[in-house]
């Protein structure tokens, strides 16, 4: 399901070319595999390369933080630079990118005030957002864990319990499509073991809500789900029509050992025990996982959280150390998406000037060389929904 055939016709005054070198080389994923960036900025000279080496090496899409209340600390003063930077830092590396969340209750801003503060300030938010980025970023959270809203107790969680949770999906949905008619948006949740959440995908499918994908979080701080769980997720998830993209993967290499037995966003590094025996663990378990997640149809991108250690909960849930130095899972997931999913193909035309491959989906750079003329073209070769479709042909004429 990830790869295609593809039908190369050379031609030369209307007639076929034998014997036609064709290189087939790819560039890029169309699936997308990720991280957040959040640090990305921070380091220190070396580490900053490092960082940015290991992580384009990898992957061809990032999560950015607009979260409001760190975004918006005041009203009407916003946190614009340091993420035009941190964009900025993708847009070199070719990344895609997603903007994370319009919306999440639980990082309300303190100066909202009531529901109708809220609406009004949402609109102002989408507004800025859209207008500043709304076309450098290609995916939007548009609203996170709202079926954890009475956990919180805020204006923002006030205004969803007054809405309903699906209507303040649609609202915030509408909003952004008034401004931004091309934006993709996801709703994004981790409470996936009960039914809230896919009660709420039903409303959301009755209203007519348009979403791009739903995003599942998997983060295994405490237990690693197994694959029949996880091919489980997939199916219940995917009958609702939408792709999906896993959005939060945590696999750590380490365990909890805190005094009082429960991790929370306080935790520090010394909590964790951290051993070889847990890197091996975390890098057997990352490559399963994710080879399980490439095989299923509705799935079309894994974000991994975070890059680095020491980030969330100051656990050991990175690629890289905190130092920026490769784990093994890092290089076993390397292998899989950069050798083992990656396609570099090369042969000549038969007697009717045609070569044939079957290779993943993404873009190529095609290089045919034929009676000492040579050729380079950028052609993406993508997936259809729906199906693998048939071959797609490309004509070269010399």
């Amino acid at each position: 399901i990830r790869k295609k055939d593809v039908e190369f016709i050379v031609r030369k005054d209307g007639r076929p070319v034998s014997n036609a070198q064709i290189n087939v080389k790819m560039k890029k994923h169309q699936f997308l595999f990720g991280s957040n960036c959040f640090p990305a900025n921070s380091y220190e000279e070396a580490a900053g390369s490092r960082y940015k080496k290991y992580f384009s090496d990898l992957f061809n899409y990032t999560t950015l933080p607009f979260f409001w209340q760190r975004y918006e600390r005041e009203r009407g003063k916003t946190d614009h630079e340091r993420l035009e930077k941190l964009l900025q830092w993708c847009e070199a590396l070719d990344l895609k990118t997603k903007g994370h969340p319009i919306v999440w209750q639980k990082l309300a801003p303190e100066w909202l005030e009531n529901s109708e503060d809220v609406e009004t300030s949402l609109k102002k938010r989408i507004e800025h957002l859209m207008e500043n980025f709304g076309d450098r970023i290609d995916y939007w959270d548009v609203f996170n864990e709202i079926t954890v809203d009475h956990l919180y107790h805020n204006a923002v969680s006030r205004w969803i319990h007054e809405k309903g949770r699906a209507n303040a999906v649609r609202y915030t949905t509408k909003l952004v499509r008034e401004i931004n008619p091309h934006a993709n948006l996801l709703y994004n949740d981790f409470n996936i073991w009960n039914q809230e959440c896919e009660v709420l995908l039903e409303e959301l499918r009755y209203m007519g809500v348009e979403l791009q994908a739903v995003g599942i979080q998997s983060h295994m701080h405490t237990f690693l789900w197994t694959m029949e769980e996880a091919w489980e997720v997939c199916e219940r998830f995917a009958k609702y029509g939408w792709p999906l993209h896993f959005t939060e993967l945590t696999v750590l290499s380490g365990r909890y050992i805190g005094r009082n037995g429960m991790m929370n966003d306080d935790s520090k590094p010394e909590d964790w025990y951290r051993g070889k025996e847990y890197e091996e663990l975390q890098a057997k378990y990352t490559a399963d996982f994710y080879t399980m997640l490439f095989s299923h149809p509705a799935v079309e991108a894994i974000t991994w959280w975070d890059f680095q250690d020491n980030d969330w909960r100051a656990a050991p849930a990175g690629l890289v150390t905190e130092e920026v130095h490769r784990k093994p899972a890092y290089h076993a997931l390397r292998k899989l998406i950069r050798e083992n999913w990656w396609s570099d193909e090369f042969g000549k035309t038969n007697g009717e000037g045609i070569y044939r491959c079957n290779v993943y989906h993404g873009d190529y750079q095609i290089e045919m060389i034929a009676d000492g003329k040579k050729a380079v073209l950028e052609i993406p070769i993508l997936r259809e929904a729906g199906g693998p479709g048939k071959p797609q042909k490309i004509e070269i004429n010399l």
